[in-house]
């Protein structure tokens, strides 16, 4: 029983005593039914309001975001973000298409020599090849973890290969150091090296 139905109880209890020391009994019957079904009815309508506000909230703490806003979310995605809006391809996976990510962090691309680093910044063309491979069309997910090779074609059409142990999974010179981030339009895979094109 919450706070609002004990306090119409006892106003119940204490009209009941005044009607019964003046012996109006079929009055007290009808006054005891009509509290009776204001009180019900007042503790449904709290009940809904208050399940009202829960669904509100595990839909808002749940809501699964789109590639786009997922990476923005991630402090130490910032340059992949940036570079991918430079070239234009973020438009292209933010569309309803799905899409894998294999996403390099920050330090990926500080480790980069100097020359490499001016040419993404420079040569649009040369900054969607190397970008393109980390796109895949489709859902890659839950690698397994089990002694085998998988291989992703990436949005350029380049071959990667998925080396998967026990214990870890590498995608060409690059170990996923986190996976199955899940979005509304994909999945983001977070890699420790950037995947640059063969030289050549």
């Amino acid at each position: 029983m919450d706070l609002h139905q004990s306090v119409w109880l006892m106003k119940l209890i204490k009209l009941g005593k005044d009607y019964m020391i003046t012996g109006k009994r079929d009055l007290l019957l009808l006054v005891c039914f009509i509290i009776l079904m204001l009180s019900y009815s007042t503790g449904k309508s709290q009940e809904s309001e208050d399940d009202t506000l829960l669904d509100s909230l595990d839909e808002s703490e749940y809501q699964i975001q789109t590639l786009v806003l997922t990476i923005t979310e991630f402090d130490n995605l910032s340059k992949f973000y940036e570079l991918l809006n430079f070239s234009g391809l973020i438009e292209k996976i933010n569309d309803s298409t799905t899409f894998t990510l294999l996403i390099p962090e920050d330090s990926a691309f500080i480790r980069l020599p100097s020359e490499t680093m001016e040419k993404l910044m420079t040569d649009k063309k040369y900054l969607r090849t190397v970008l393109s491979r980390h796109i895949i069309k489709g859902k890659v997910i839950e690698f397994g973890y089990q002694e085998t090779t998988i291989k992703l074609k990436s949005l350029n059409g380049d071959i990667l290969n998925a080396e998967v142990t026990l214990e870890s999974v590498s995608i060409d010179q690059a170990w996923v150091i986190e996976e199955d981030i899940e979005c509304s339009n994909g999945v983001i895979h977070i890699i420790d090296n950037v995947l640059l094109p063969p030289e050549g």
